[in-house]
């Protein structure tokens, strides 16, 4: 994690003053050899050292478990406010090192949860005792969602002005984190939480606000993935999301939102044990919206309106007489 989070953000920051040093007579992977400890982890602090060499010096003999957190902490926060800059080079860079320390951060807390099961009732837990590599994807998850609302202060990243590009880039890497770690968010009492208490209401609350495509094109996907693969332990916060969807396929809603809403949708009725679990658990209870038949009759409209308007009115020739052509 400290290696991707490293090597690229605070590179980039010395971009353009790299540019005016004129290169070392010896190369990096010569003098890496006659390093010490303490010379590896300075030069891990500004990225100068290849990955492959410094695998092989060993990541945990190098920083302590504080120090470790503190330059993920940093970098992440120069990977946001990278994402501000101009340069698409330098902007593109830092949303992939972003994403990577995120996949690599959340990587590590499931192979924890396969080789250490966590206790499954969260009253006799702390936030506190939980494994390191936890507590930072739990608080980086965290932020991650009040990033995405619009909020300016975080609670766990040294962040105090965020561009506006990066709400949808927060968007997209919750996104990625629900889709690759659903056993992560499902096990583990502290993610589903959040999940079901921060992540659908922004949803709830930024589907009924947003108009811009970006914004609404990730909301879309991020409702999808909820709906999709956490359907069991979020009924209420899906029938809501369902019931949104519904609404926003009515003539009234621009074309391109009816059209994100359509391909969701369609992913929903590839899936007939989704369809079953949808109507057993709304349809057939009377309190619940009848989400199932709300879906087929809002899309039976939307064919009919589709086909009648793009129905090509056939021109009737019974009365119209030849006229002769005059030379």
């Amino acid at each position: 994690i400290m290696l991707a989070a490293t090597s690229n953000t605070i590179r980039l920051l010395q971009a353009e003053a790299l540019k005016s040093i004129p290169p070392p007579s010896t190369p990096p992977r010569a003098v890496l050899v006659r390093k010490s400890n303490d010379e590896i982890k300075s030069a891990l602090q500004v990225g100068m050292i290849p990955t492959a060499e410094v695998k092989a010096a060993g990541i945990e003999d190098l920083v302590d478990t504080d120090g470790l957190e503190n330059i993920v902490k940093q970098s992440l926060s120069i990977c946001f406010r990278l994402l501000g800059v101009s340069t698409m080079s330098i902007h593109h860079t830092a949303f992939a090192t972003l994403r990577q320390v995120v996949q690599l951060l959340f990587d590590s807390v499931s192979q924890i949860l396969d080789q250490i099961p966590m206790l499954t009732n969260k009253e006799d837990i702390k936030l506190e005792e939980l494994p390191l590599e936890a507590r930072m994807a739990y608080s980086l998850f965290y932020d991650l969602c009040l990033l995405a609302k619009g909020e300016v202060k975080t609670e766990w990243l040294p962040v105090s002005r965020m561009p506006v590009v990066s709400q949808t880039g927060c968007m997209e890497i919750i996104e990625l984190v629900l889709k690759a770690h659903r056993n992560v968010c499902l096990k583990e009492p502290f993610f589903f939480d959040l999940v079901r208490q921060h992540l659908g209401t922004m949803l709830v609350t930024l589907l009924r606000s947003a108009h811009e495509f970006p914004k609404v094109l990730r909301l879309v996907r991020i409702g999808s993935v909820l709906i999709t693969n956490y359907h069991v332990g979020l009924t209420s916060e899906c029938e809501m999301l369902l019931s949104i969807f519904v609404r926003m396929l009515e003539a009234d809603f621009p074309l391109w939102h009816r059209v994100l809403i359509l391909e969701a949708v369609c992913e929903f009725c590839n899936d007939p044990l989704l369809l079953h679990h949808l109507f057993k658990v709304y349809d057939l209870s009377p309190p619940a919206t009848k989400v199932f038949g709300s879906i087929a009759h809002v899309l039976s409209r939307f064919v009919q309106h589709s086909t009648w308007t793009n129905t090509p009115t056939i021109p009737n020739h019974s009365n119209k007489t030849s006229t002769p052509t005059t030379s």
